[in-house]
């Protein structure tokens, strides 16, 4: 038998073991070798390395917007240092790619926290943490305070108000650019808390000589401490005097967009005076207290630039909203004749049974979101007068959702577009694009008799009856249902005939991805309404 305990064998045996070692490790030379060169007859290692740096940015999203759209686009840079050893040398070479910390309270987040703030450089930083907790990773971020550009802290609990204050308070923001608190915690509010992050956030402010982008909604900011160079401004929460946010408009004449949120006050407003605001051109008006709405009539803002207004409201009641859309249109159109009169300048939008969007404008604009209204269907009509300029002369309805219009009735019908008698060109539109559709398009069943002339059923004066919509030249109609079941395209065929009947044909119909559209109908249209033409379907 062979003896494996004598010190020959062991000896063998440990050399056969560094012989194995020698070529495994000369295998790996010579394949990284070829790889080497199979890498560098590629054409992406002949792209010059300042345009590949370009590209990992690009890509990368080496800005927080990126990434909360598209946060695993995070762990896309270390990810490329791993491809090849061109890109490995590219990507660690360039600061700019290690610039976006997220901070989260863990070990792992702390390893990366330290390689991010290595590989930056001197370069700017963009700091968001989704989630904040007093943790090592964030404290080593802000001790370089004076390169964070951008600074986004969300989901503040109440009992670090202030902690948070403190800890900010004692840092220098040379180049601070954007600073976002906006989602701290509303529930069981703290009032000392809040005091004193208000306090804190103050001297923020004051060290923070380049700010232009401030979101604190909730906070109780003081207009002393507020930059001038602001030019996007986030506040809300609830207030005894409206006076307050006025005072801190004045101290930011360069405002370019305002965002008032959940913005609720028990009293007035102590001033009367109107803050002007001239280089204004984003309005934002979010909440459940359609009050804040009334706030607007105390902003002065310039007649000529572009100008647009979003709010979001969940309304209690149509007189509110009606109050609602007066003020905005007020404050959107201070004069009359400047509501939209021209082509598709105004859409109007129903999404679900309580969701209204009123859509106008082109440079001046007004998006009116309700929500949460009784029958919103039927009161619309009382809306629109308060939105919409007699002299429009062409209206857009774009039916999300085809529920609220299958109760209009033709009479109603009648009444809201009778409030429009310059009107030349009506498009109703369904949306195809909309999964939670029950049906293959949107309906709406009492539209079409509405569209006759009248003739018929009015009363003559002078001789001559009342036509409806006189002016009425286009109609247009898109991913509509007509239900056969219910003679529905028959009916809008009828219509057209009757105007064409009464002198005041139109000039043209088109139907787009339309179903239930009846043949016989069409080609007995080309042949009375449309014989130069002015009839086009299209199927797809």
């Amino acid at each position: 038998m062979l003896d494996f305990s004598s010190g020959t064998n062991q000896t063998y045996c440990q050399e056969i073991d560094e012989e194995i070692a020698r070529r495994t490790e000369e295998f790996i030379r010579e394949t990284r070798a070829l790889r080497l060169k199979r890498n560098q007859a590629s054409i992406t290692y002949h792209i010059p390395t300042e345009i590949l740096a370009t590209i990992f940015r690009h890509v990368g999203g080496a800005n927080l917007e990126g990434l909360w759209s598209k946060k695993d686009l995070y762990a896309f840079i270390p990810c490329i240092t791993h491809i090849c050893s061109l890109w490995r040398t590219v990507a660690l070479a360039d600061t700019l790619l290690w610039t976006t910390i997220r901070v989260k309270n863990n070990p792992v987040n702390l390893e990366r926290t330290i390689a991010l703030l290595e590989r930056s450089g001197t370069a700017q930083l963009s700091v968001y943490c989704p989630t904040y907790s007093y943790c090592e990773p964030l404290l080593l971020t802000l001790q370089h305070s004076n390169r964070i550009a951008d600074l986004r802290i969300y989901a503040c609990p109440q009992a670090s108000y202030p902690q948070i204050g403190r800890m900010l308070a004692c840092q220098s923001w040379p180049i601070l650019h954007t600073l976002d608190l906006d989602e701290v915690s509303r529930d069981r509010i703290d009032t000392d808390g809040l005091a004193e992050l208000g306090a804190s956030l103050g001297q923020v402010l004051s060290r923070s000589p380049h700010l232009q982008v401030l979101g604190a909604s909730s906070l109780p900011l003081r207009a002393s401490g507020v930059s001038p160079t602001l030019t996007r401004l986030s506040v809300g929460g609830r207030m005894d005097d409206l006076s307050f946010i006025l005072e801190l408009l004045r101290e930011t004449p360069n405002l370019t967009s305002l965002e008032l949120s959940e913005l609720l006050f028990s009293g007035g407003i102590a001033s009367r005076e109107q803050v002007p605001l001239p280089h204004l051109q984003e309005l934002s008006i979010l909440g459940t207290d359609t009050a804040c709405v009334l706030f607007v009539q105390y902003l002065l803002v310039s007649e000529s630039s572009p100008l647009a207004v979003t709010a979001d409201l969940s309304c209690t009641s149509w007189s509110a909203s009606r109050q609602v859309a007066e003020y905005l249109t007020q404050f959107v159109y201070p004069s009359p004749d400047e509501k939209p009169v021209s082509p598709e300048d105004v859409e109007i939008q129903f999404h679900e049974e309580e969701v209204l969007t009123i859509l106008m404008g082109s440079t001046r604009s007004i998006r009116l979101a309700l929500s949460n209204i009784e029958d919103v269907q039927t009161n619309t009509l009382e809306l629109l007068p308060a939105l919409l300029s007699p002299a429009l002369q062409a209206l857009t309805i774009r039916v999300r959702d085809f529920l609220p219009l299958l109760s209009w009735s033709t009479s109603q019908w009648v009444n809201m577009l009778s409030a429009f008698p310059l009107l030349s060109k009506l498009k109703v539109c369904g949306d195809h694009q909309n999964s939670r559709l029950h049906y293959p398009a949107a309906r709406v069943p009492h539209l079409y008799a509405a569209l006759g002339s009248g003739g018929k059923s009015n009363e003559l004066i002078d001789g001559k009856a009342d036509l409806r919509f006189p002016n009425l030249k286009k109609l247009i109609f898109a991913n509509i249902a007509f239900d056969s079941k219910f003679s529905q395209f028959q009916k809008l065929a009828d219509s057209i005939e009757e105007r064409h009947n009464e002198g005041i044909p139109l000039e043209q119909l088109r139907l787009f991805r339309c179903s239930g559209v009846v043949e016989q109908s069409t080609t007995q249209l080309r042949e009375t309404c449309f014989k130069d033409g002015g009839l086009e379907l299209v199927s797809r």
